[in-house]
């Protein structure tokens, strides 16, 4: 807490950050997105994935801290 105490939280860097506290990372997590080949390139899917390519979700989620989006939109797995 910022009055001094100790506390301890589980919690993502950005809400630390957003409340001048400090931050240790205990573990990094990945998230997989799945879906079919054919919804890959429909118009909802292929927006989004432009966002998640876009310089204002790059800006936005550095400005947050403690999310690695270097490689959001990457094909892993094509079958």
């Amino acid at each position: 807490m910022r009055e001094g105490e100790a506390d301890t939280g589980l919690a993502v860097e950005a809400a630390a950050t957003r409340h001048a506290l400090e931050f240790i990372p205990l573990h990094v997590e990945h998230f997989d997105l799945a879906m079919r080949r054919r919804s890959y390139f429909t118009p909802p899917i292929q927006r989004l994935m432009a966002f998640a390519a876009s310089d204002r979700l790059q800006a936005r989620a550095g400005a947050m801290g403690g999310y690695d989006v270097s490689r959001l939109g990457r094909v892993v797995y094509n079958a």
